[in-house]
């Protein structure tokens, strides 16, 4: 199966149907509804009530990184609402553990920071061994936010509260230092496609200049 349907059809298995359709209809707006409406109706907690305020720059990000998934994944229709459908049922998920959630959030905010940038690599996209890397990270993103969800689902009837984070820790602990290495490794997969645009240039432009001074070369024989 393709990588990228692979890691769609990963993330609806086990889903309701009320989740199903959550999950197939969600833009990044839809996501900073439903979580600012939550905010609303626990303004009471501390803890929560900036929640909404504090996605905006991480879905600003997360937004630059599906521009590049797109340009890569030719506008598949399953790509984006798989990143967006997952986030958002994992907020909902554990929104109600107000003591994990802002630290959720964090490595949420952690993760989209090692996120690669269509308006940075836009140009490079179209080197293979890049977008090999974007389609590991998009399948360990997706694959993150599914188990991530999964986790609070079963937490909710089978672990006990004072325990949940150091238990998510254990499971999740080494997510973002997986995405690091996995933004190391694009960047420097962008440096050697930025130098091989480059020498296709100067090569262009070689033979460009060359074509130009063969044609002031040339001089009519006289008869």
């Amino acid at each position: 199966m393709d990588p990228w349907k692979a890691a769609c059809v990963d993330s609806t298995n086990g889903l309701t149907t009320e989740e199903k359709r959550v999950f197939l209809n969600t833009q990044p707006e839809d996501i900073l509804n439903h979580i600012a409406r939550l905010d609303r109706e626990n303004r009471k907690s501390r803890k929560l009530r900036r929640s909404s305020t504090r996605l905006q720059p991480l879905l600003a990000k997360l937004e630059d990184y599906g521009k590049a998934l797109d340009t890569i994944a030719n506008s598949s229709p399953l790509v984006l609402p798989s990143l967006w459908g997952s986030l958002r049922l994992l907020l909902i998920a554990a929104y109600k553990y107000s003591d994990y959630f802002s630290k959720l959030l964090t490595m949420l905010e952690q993760i989209a920071d090692v996120l690669p940038r269509s308006s940075v690599y836009s140009q490079y996209l179209h080197y293979e061994p890049l977008q090999e890397k974007m389609q590991a990270t998009y399948s360990a993103l997706v694959s993150f936010l599914t188990r991530a969800r999964k986790f609070f689902t079963k937490s909710s009837t089978g672990l006990v509260l004072i325990s949940l984070w150091k238990s998510f820790d254990k499971e999740f602990g080494t997510v973002v230092d997986e995405f690091r290495e996995l933004g190391r490794e694009i960047d420097n997969d962008a440096s050697a496609a930025a130098d091989l645009l480059l020498f296709q240039e100067v090569q262009q432009g070689k033979v460009a200049k060359e074509g130009v001074v063969t044609d002031a070369e040339v001089v009519e024989t006289p008869e």
